[in-house]
């Protein structure tokens, strides 16, 4: 589910693939990322540019399931951020 507040990604996989990186967006323009969970706790995101959008990456922690949200600030960067 993506919506301008929050991304939300469900993982469910036959076997245990070790930590999974997944990438979120596009992030709309000048989002600010307010934090990032894996399972209900906190993790560590990157943000990488490609092309003409924003994107955020988190690593899952393993397993053959995950829920990872990404929760955006409602307030914009400054344009020159």
């Amino acid at each position: 589910m993506r919506g301008s507040t929050r991304h939300e990604f469900e993982l469910h996989l036959e076997r245990d693939a070790g930590p999974v990186h997944i990438r979120l967006g596009p992030l709309p323009w000048g989002a600010r990322i307010a934090g990032a969970q894996v399972d209900g706790q906190a993790a560590t995101y990157r943000v990488e540019h490609s092309g003409d959008s924003d994107w955020a990456w988190v690593v899952t922690r393993g397993g053959t399931a995950a829920q990872v949200v990404l929760q955006l600030d409602s307030h914009k960067k400054p344009a020159n951020d």
